[in-house]
């Protein structure tokens, strides 16, 4: 399963759109989406994402999802926290070779560990 987030413009009319999808052969097929406030340009945040999927839970109750995966833009410290916690959603997020990890109560640039 994927979650993805994208910016359209109708006229003067701008939708946010966060959706879920389901990842077969190389592409994703939507299942489920929201405008993320319209207004909004930009990332979605934590609180958003996780009303999300605990909204998608409910209404796919019986969902076998083997990993949810999600693009950079959908990073930050709460929403890792709710999916490290959360026991049916393994996950894949890409992030930045300049992003930041914690181990061990000590702070890596994730490029040392890539050879960067």
């Amino acid at each position: 399963m994927s979650i993805d987030r994208t910016n359209w413009s109708f006229g003067s009319h701008h939708y946010n759109i966060l959706t879920v999808g389901i990842v077969l052969e190389g592409g994703a097929i939507p299942i489920l989406g929201v405008d993320a406030q319209e207004e909004k340009k930009g990332n979605s945040n934590s609180d958003e994402r996780m009303r999300f999927i605990e909204e998608m839970l409910k209404i796919f109750p019986s969902a076998e999802i083997r990993c949810l995966c999600g693009d950079r833009e959908l990073i930050g410290q709460v929403w890792l926290r709710y999916l490290l916690l959360e026991p049916l959603l393994a996950f894949c997020l890409r992030i930045r070779a300049t992003d930041k990890i914690e181990y061990n109560g000590k702070k890596y640039n994730l490029d040392n560990f890539l050879g960067g």
